[in-house]
């Protein structure tokens, strides 16, 4: 068996500017919020939900929320803008 060091990362965020995230990146496909609640398999007050800030999509949603939107958990997380960046910002900290 082998037996890898894992270090514990952390990373706040903010769950307005994700909501404007996801909300810029719906409207960019000229989606509603009912729209993406219904490719995200979520209800739309939930899309409002994230949208206004409220609540964070959890790693289920936001897989979901990457492919629908074409964009990377880490843009929509914290506005990163290559794939694996929030890792490497994380891991310096």
């Amino acid at each position: 068996m082998i037996r890898r060091a894992t270090q514990e990362l952390t990373i706040e965020l903010d769950a307005k500017a994700i909501g404007r995230r996801i909300a810029a990146a719906r409207r960019s496909k000229r989606w509603r919020q009912a729209d993406l609640a219904t490719a995200v398999r979520v209800k739309e007050g939930t899309v409002a939900n994230w949208e206004g800030g409220w609540r964070i999509p959890p790693i289920r949603a936001l897989v979901g929320l990457a492919v629908q939107l074409r964009r990377s958990i880490d843009w929509i997380v914290a506005g990163c803008p290559k794939r694996g960046q929030l890792y490497r910002m994380a891991k310096r900290n």
